[in-house]
């Protein structure tokens, strides 16, 4: 039970850290299209690749215990 919740803390602490660093940058050239493309790339590649590490992680400490 222990490492879902350090597994969610570190998740959450990283996720804290990259957006205060994004917001603090200011970006003269900023477009929608470019902005959407951004997104896409997080919505279609990064996160379905951070849920198949979560899960593989889950799994093993499942086998572990």
């Amino acid at each position: 039970m222990l490492f879902p919740v350090l597994l969610s803390f570190v998740v959450c602490v990283v996720a804290l850290v990259i957006t205060l660093k994004l917001t603090a940058a200011s970006d003269e050239e900023y477009d929608s299209k470019k902005s959407m493309k951004h997104m896409s790339w997080i919505y279609f590649l990064v996160f379905p690749i951070i849920l198949v590490v979560v899960l593989l992680l889950w799994w093993i400490s499942e086998l572990m215990s």
